[in-house]
């Protein structure tokens, strides 16, 4: 159901988003368009925007919080 379009767009907003924060975050948009879909909060037609949209926040998100290996280095190296 997600857009096929946001993987192919990801790269040219968000140039620092890696490919496996893509990835989870395309898992976790499909799970929540579904909910949205199986509960019919909105019509068909919205579904690929709620699913592209949420992939690119997710996929921002957690490349920032749990895929940034630079926080995690820089962690090691300077311990408080």
């Amino acid at each position: 159901m997600v857009q096929y379009s946001v993987f192919f767009s990801l790269p040219f907003f968000l140039k620092q988003v890696k490919g496996k924060a893509v990835f989870y975050a395309a898992i976790i948009s499909e799970g929540l368009v579904l909910l949205v879909y199986i509960n019919k909060w909105v019509t068909f037609l919205w579904l690929n925007v709620i699913g592209a949209v949420l992939v690119l926040i997710f996929a921002a998100l957690l490349q920032y919080f749990v895929f940034d290996n630079n926080k995690l280095n820089e962690a090691r190296t300077n311990p408080e």
